[in-house]
């Protein structure tokens, strides 16, 4: 009896310890465009999807997405400059806006604000 015991209150104390794990958050990772899913977004950044747009064409696809969060646009640049050579993309230019090429595409970030609201502009088209 005392065996049993034993067991059932190792149990009972299993799945008390697995209930309160249900109410821990699950660590979040980086965020990513919904559309373009190796794009990833920098902390504190979401897609706004209400303002995008995207559509195949025989050509390749055509993608303009929006984020919006709060942050310094120089770390916001730099984020990109870093992150988007390790994913494949190659900088073209720097004139008022970050131009990049990869595979037959074209990407342009537009960055935009500052302090409260820094938004983010996507535009991917074929080369």
């Amino acid at each position: 009896m005392l065996l049993h015991c034993n067991k059932l209150a190792r149990l009972v104390a299993l799945a008390l310890f697995m209930t309160g794990l249900a109410g821990v958050p699950a660590i979040a990772g980086p965020a990513y465009l919904q559309e373009v899913s190796d794009m990833p977004l920098p902390a504190g950044f979401s897609e706004d999807r209400s303002a995008g747009m995207a559509f195949d064409k025989p050509e390749g696809r055509i993608i303009e997405a929006v984020a919006r969060g709060r942050g310094d646009r120089a770390a916001v640049v730099s984020f990109y400059r870093n992150a988007l050579p390790e994913l494949g993309w190659a900088a073209e230019s720097d004139a008022g806006f970050l131009a990049w090429r990869r595979e037959g595409e074209a990407l342009r970030l537009e960055v935009t604000g500052a302090g409260t609201e820094v938004v983010i502009r996507f535009h991917i088209a074929p080369q």
